[in-house]
């Protein structure tokens, strides 16, 4: 660069201004920057990186995107996001930890001119719950004289993957308890337990002659260290002349309205009875919407599954 006073020869030259581009790359994220998830869900964050130029144009090119995820200001490299796009980061369902505040850091660079943009967000992986099942559904009836074993061992922690469910059960505590509903209510159960089993996740009891005619709900408590979940049964115990039956749903906690819904019932009986199924909604035609017979006569042991459809 030159530079002369008018009307004179004086002249400053080889004055040089070095001239390089110092233009950042423009990062955004879609969505919220601070989410809260739980560990059955996927986790996806989406971003967009460009370069604009004083023109307003915009190009993706010379720009290298990276992500980092911390836990307390630690970089955990052995965390990867499984997508194939430098501007998408994703994680498969259980691989974060339920109760720990993660940092998600998303950085573009512009090579040309070695500028950077950053960007972080917080994900917040809330602990999810227990839930506790019993397999016999919520009512059954036995004979007197006879050994049933109550079973939860289907309870689960949300926070576990399903196919580990099974090998964590260990990790989860069981308190039983039973109270007699009928005739009358009291904290005396009217069917025997065997102590030995009533911290398992299997209850043996024990219904004698004197327990005829009474009912008795049993609840199951499962905890961890932090939280804990219950559920009940209710157990009837009827004359040898009475007809045993168990209702039986695989639906634990929630339902899709728009699934097919599925009921069995077990029926014991040495005559022939009929068995009905019905429903405590007026609104519901039961006739319009079973897939199977709503009354069938039943003459031996019988299992029978009725299938209705979605507005059931």
């Amino acid at each position: 660069i030159s530079a002369c006073l008018v009307g004179s020869e004086m002249c400053i030259r080889d004055r040089f201004i070095p001239v390089t581009s110092a233009i950042i790359p423009k990062v955004e994220v879609s969505g919220s920057l601070l989410r809260t998830i739980s560990r059955s869900q996927n986790l996806e964050i989406m971003t967009n990186a460009a370069i604009v130029d004083c023109s307003g144009i915009s190009s993706k090119s010379n720009l290298l995107n990276s992500w980092a995820i911390s836990k307390d200001s630690v970089v955990l490299g052995n965390i990867v996001s499984t997508s194939k796009l430098s501007t998408v980061f994703k994680l498969d369902s259980y691989t974060l930890t339920s109760g720990v505040t993660y940092t998600i850091k998303f950085t573009s660079l512009y090579t040309i001119s070695q500028k950077s943009s950053v960007i972080s967000i917080q994900v917040y992986v809330a602990p999810a719950q227990l839930v506790a099942v019993l397999r016999r559904g919520s009512t059954f009836s036995m004979h007197p004289n006879t050994n049933i074993t109550l079973d939860a061992s289907g309870s689960y922690d949300e926070d576990i993957a399903p196919s580990r469910r099974l090998t964590s059960l260990s990790q989860l505590t069981f308190a039983w308890s039973c109270i007699r509903t009928l005739p009358s209510v009291n904290d005396t159960c009217s069917i025997q337990t065997n102590t030995a089993t009533a911290t398992t996740p299997y209850l043996y009891i024990y219904a004698g002659i004197t327990s005829v005619d009474t009912s008795s709900r049993f609840t199951v408590t499962v905890s961890d260290s932090k939280r804990s979940a219950s559920t009940s049964i209710t157990v009837q115990v009827l004359s040898l002349a009475s007809p045993i039956m168990s209702l039986f749903s695989p639906y634990t906690t929630k339902f899709n309205t728009f699934d097919r819904l599925k009921l069995s019932a077990t029926i014991k009986t040495k005559a022939t009875i009929t068995s009905t199924w019905s429903v405590n909604d007026t609104s519901v035609d039961l006739k319009s919407v079973l897939q199977t017979p709503i009354t069938q006569a039943v003459s031996y042991t019988h299992l029978r599954a009725h299938e209705t459809g979605r507005n059931l």
